[in-house]
């Protein structure tokens, strides 16, 4: 080939290259500002609510506010938009421009990356366009949608590109990206030091140590061993650092679990999840076809393209990695043993722990979901260096051509977009814009639905029609990145509704609502929803809403209150639950109600018919896994047994009556008042 021939070539790939960079850019701001109007969900709508409380209450951390896993908000969406709350309203256009910074940052934090890594300008944009064109609608969601593992991607380029430039520059030039690299380590371990350790700790640490003994394998003994020692130590300051100020704030805030310890699974099960995750990978890149689709169609060829893609990725993935390993350049060996060692605990975690839930294999791979980004770089720069003619140059642009027109092609036939995106029941629903507009028609402004059907409203309306999050089957807040502050009387004076799902009006207890004075005024139909609507603010007399106590709240005894042995009656009008002779266990427990820091007094009102016979045991308990009683005494007599007690932490509490079995006992009512208003509020 002349090198006529060869400029013109090099000329025609820059003008397809610099096309397709546009058409990719153009689908990803369109895919941010536009198209995930329609594909938002509560999960991803909580930057919004979150960066409001902060506005309105004027602290970063919220003292009302509750964070799930110990998952601080550090530096994430939520950051972007708090400013942009001064003059706009919080809904989906602060979403939005939330989410062209977040992209904006990986954009340039890959751009930076590819260039220490030594591509040349064009392989660089190559890659730039390939993250535009969201790679898979599951990556796009995960990246520039939700924005989820976006921020955990940028974290980890910042910390790779500064680590580099460190290791790069000489003299004081070099001081600030050491200072930058600690630093982000340490907004990492901030948010949660679990998850900093995996994801960005351990692997760039065992980077750095990896291109010691890299130099030395290569007679470069002592070439910036010295620096990387001193990154190192910088990457465990920031990491110390940043795990001191986790503890502390969560001293000063509200973090409930949603997921329980992991623990190792069987041998078995361990080569079931190994399936399973290649099946999540597979999701990941957009290579699972919809089950059902007829391989001769249009559609079944693009999905026959995308299989053969996602397949080829994972081989030259694992051949990129083991070249920049072995025959890269410093950086590259860095770059390569990070990706490794982000990916084998991750790995590890996802086959032989109940960590991941495999009943949804592609939901739970998300995990990976850096390894696979920061692979998309790897192979790139792998590519550089071979010969386009050559077998694995061939198979590289095999697997990397479909991720780079996933976006034009997504937009231009719909049907072809991967089923994939969404995991979770009810996570997604096509008919939220409708459902909107008919609550806007009926002045519906405060209400209250189940999680996925709740925060997403509150967004889309621009916060004109605030929709909270609640247990449908318990009528009771749903405390899961929300704030307690929306549950409380004060949070709004005026009709409230509850919006409920076909299936959730099924199994929905209008029952409790009445007996504490609520009942519906209307009952209107909405595609495939029924909203209640109601002349005030429900919360005002549901126990358990507040988790103060203002004056004594009573625990409500309905046919549906959890008990293990005795029956529900109705006596003079009032719900009483009685055991009779020979029924041991529990005649009351729950209801978990979660209430502040602070001293109360609970008083169960007990009827004995035969006081020669026995009586009941009282207690007070914390709902954790390790059972605290708080308070605890017998009933010995009819009338009320008073138990007081101290509540040192905010925490579901539930009120127990146990009984032995050898008489007949009555609980007809237990009352929980806080000490501090008991000689203002005497029972």
């Amino acid at each position: 080939m002349t090198a006529n021939t060869s400029n013109k070539i090099h000329a025609l790939y820059s003008v397809i290259l610099a096309a397709l960079l546009i058409l990719n850019f153009a689908y990803l701001l369109n895919y941010i500002f536009f198209d995930y109007r329609m594909e938002i969900h509560s999960d991803s709508a909580v930057k919004v609510l979150i960066a409001k409380e902060i506005f309105d209450t004027g602290n970063y951390f919220p003292t009302d506010w509750n964070y799930v896993n110990n998952d601080l908000f550090i530096l994430f969406g939520h950051t972007f938009i708090i400013p942009l709350l001064a003059f706009m309203p919080p809904g989906f256009a602060a979403h939005a421009i939330s989410g062209a910074i977040s992209a904006s940052i990986i954009l340039a934090l890959i751009w930076l990356v590819s260039r220490l890594l030594s591509m040349s300008a064009l392989t660089g944009l190559a890659c730039v366009t390939i993250f535009c064109s969201g790679i898979s609608p599951f990556m796009s969601e995960n990246l520039f949608g939700q924005v989820s593992y976006g921020a955990v991607l940028y974290h980890t380029l910042g910390i790779i590109a500064s680590s580099l430039l460190w290791l790069d520059k000489k003299g004081s030039k070099a001081v600030p990206f050491l200072v930058i690299a600690a630093a982000i380590v340490g907004l990492t371990f901030w948010h949660n030091p679990q998850r900093a350790l995996v994801a960005q700790g351990y692997p760039v640490v065992a980077a750095a140590l990896s291109l010691a003994f890299f130099c030395r394998t290569r007679d470069q003994a002592g070439a910036g061993e010295r620096k990387i020692s001193i990154l190192v130590i910088a990457i465990l300051t920031g990491a110390v650092a940043g795990t001191l100020a986790h503890l502390a704030t969560l001293q000063k805030v509200n973090s409930v679990f949603g997921a329980s310890d992991a623990t190792w699974l069987t041998f078995e099960q361990a080569i079931r999840n190994i399936g399973y995750t290649l099946q999540g990978v597979l999701g990941i890149l957009g290579g699972l076809p919809a089950e059902g689709g007829t391989v001769t169609s249009t559609g079944g060829a693009f999905a026959a393209i995308r299989i053969i893609g996602a397949l080829a990725f994972i081989a030259v993935a694992v051949a990129a990695w083991r070249h920049l390993l072995v025959r890269g350049s410093r950086s590259q060996h860095f770059f390569a043993a990070f990706i490794l060692h982000s990916a084998v605990p991750v790995l590890l975690l996802q086959i032989f722990t109940t960590l991941p839930d495999m009943n949804d294999p592609i939901q739970s791979s998300r995990y990976l979901v850096p390894v696979v980004a920061l692979s998309v770089i790897a192979m790139l720069s792998h590519w550089e260096g071979l010969k386009p003619a050559s077998y694995l140059g061939a198979l590289t642009f095999v697997a990397l051509l479909p991720l780079a027109t996933t976006g034009p092609l997504s937009a231009a036939v719909p049907a072809l977009a991967s089923h994939q995106a969404f995991g979770q029941t009810n996570q997604y629903a096509s008919d939220r814009l409708e459902v909107l507009a008919f609550m806007k028609s009926n002045n519906l402004r405060y209400g209250y639905a189940s999680y996925w059907n709740a925060s997403v409203y509150s967004v889309l309306s621009d916060g004109e029609t605030l929709v909270r999050p609640i247990h449908i089957n318990s009528l009771s807040p749903f405390r899961h990145l929300s704030s307690d502050r929306w549950y409380s009387e004060t949070s709004w004076a005026g009709p409230s509704f509850i919006l409920l799902s076909s299936n959730e009006l099924e199994y929905f207890d209008e029952s409790h609502l009445i007996a504490h004075g609520y009942k519906p005024e209307k009952r209107l139909k909405i595609a495939n929803y029924t909203i209640l609507t109601f002349t005030e603010n429900i919360s005002g007399r549901l126990p358990g809403w507040n988790t103060s106590i203002e004056e004594p709240t009573s625990i409500p005894i309905t046919q549906k209150s959890h008990r293990q042995v005795g029956t529900y009656l109705e006596i003079d009008g009032k719900g009483v639950l009685q055991a009779g002779i020979g029924q041991s266990g529990a005649l009351h427990y729950g209801p978990y109600w979660l209430l502040r820091k602070g001293d109360y007094q609970a008083e169960f009102l007990i009827t004995l018919p035969d006081l020669n016979k026995g009586g009941a045991r009282l207690d007070v308990a914390t709902t954790t896994t390790d059972t605290k009683i708080l308070a605890s005494g017998d009933a010995v007599s009819t009338g009320v047994t008073t138990l007081n007690f101290h509540n040192s932490t905010r925490q579901p509490l539930e009120f127990r009556v146990w009984v032995d079995g050898s008489s007949t006992v009555q609980l007809r009512g237990i009352t929980i008042t806080e000490k501090s208003n008991v000689a203002i509020n005497p029972h």
